[in-house]
C-alpha cells in the first residue's frame, strides 16, 4: 500500500470519458494512485482500473461491493457531511503529499454536483496543487499565471473568472483579449477559437477557469 501520493486520479460516480481519453494524461505519471471516491467504484470498475484506495462515507456503495473489493484496494471511511466525497479523496490524498491530480466522473447527471465539482478547481488549486477534471468532452483546469499550449486551429476554447481583477491577455486566437477585464455575468469568453498550432494565455491578475476540446487534446498527442 502507498503511503506516499505524488499524482492520483480520482474517479467519481458521474458521466466518464472513455479509457484511452484518460490513459491519454496519466499513461506517463510514474507511480500513480488511482481512487474511487464512493460510488465511483462502479465507473472504476468500467474503466477496468483497480482503485489503491475506496474512500468516502459509502451510502452509493453496497455492502457486496465492498466484499467484492479486491486485497490491495484500502478502504477509507469519512461519515461527515462538510465535504463531497471527491472533496475527502482530494484531501486524504493531500496528506499523503498529493501535489497532482486528475480529476473524472464529476460532471453531468445533477446540475448542482456538477456546479459543486467545478468549484472544487477554484478552491483548491494553488501554486503548490494542480488540478485537472477530465470530462467526456472537455478538460477543465483553473489557471493563474502564464499558459502556453499546442493545439490545432479551430478548437473551441472558454474561459471564465469570477473575480472582477483578473485580467488576461491572450494570443493565437480568433477573438483576442489585450489586457482585458472577464467577469462571470458581466463577460465571458465561450467558443473562442485557436487560429494556429499553438495559443496562449497570460493572466495578469486573478484565475481563469479554462475549459478546453478534449477530442483536440488527444489527437495533438
Amino acid at each position: 500500500m502507498k503511503n506516499k501520493i505524488q499524482v492520483c486520479l480520482i474517479i467519481g460516480s458521474a458521466d466518464i470519458p472513455k479509457a484511452k481519453d484518460i490513459n491519454f494524461f496519466v499513461k506517463r505519471k510514474n507511480d500513480l494512485v488511482i481512487i474511487a471516491a464512493d460510488g465511483g467504484l462502479k465507473n472504476a470498475s468500467k474503466l477496468k482500473l483497480i482503485p489503491h484506495f475506496l474512500i468516502g462515507d459509502f451510502d452509493s456503495v453496497s455492502p457486496h461491493q465492498l466484499k467484492q473489493l479486491p486485497s490491495e484496494t484500502k478502504i477509507v471511511k469519512f461519515s461527515g457531511q462538510e465535504d463531497t466525497d471527491i472533496e475527502k479523496s482530494i484531501k486524504y490524498a493531500q496528506s499523503k503529499g498529493c501535489k497532482e491530480f486528475f480529476i473524472t466522473g464529476v460532471l453531468g447527471k445533477r446540475i448542482e454536483h456538477t456546479i459543486g465539482n467545478i468549484s472544487i478547481l477554484h478552491k483548491y488549486t494553488n501554486k503548490h496543487t494542480k488540478i485537472r477534471i477530465i470530462g467526456k468532452y472537455s478538460l477543465l483546469e483553473v489557471i493563474n499565471s502564464s499558459y502556453k499550449f499546442r493545439t490545432h486551429p479551430g478548437e473551441k476554447i472558454s474561459f471564465f473568472s469570477f473575480n472582477k481583477e483578473t485580467r488576461i491577455i491572450t494570443n493565437g486566437l480568433k477573438y483576442p483579449l489585450n489586457d482585458e477585464s472577464l467577469f462571470f455575468g458581466e463577460r465571458e469568453s465561450i467558443s473562442n477559437e485557436t487560429t494556429g498550432e499553438m495559443a496562449s494565455l497570460e493572466i495578469r491578475s486573478g484565475e481563469l477557469l479554462l475549459i478546453r476540446d478534449l477530442k483536440t487534446i488527444t489527437a495533438n498527442g
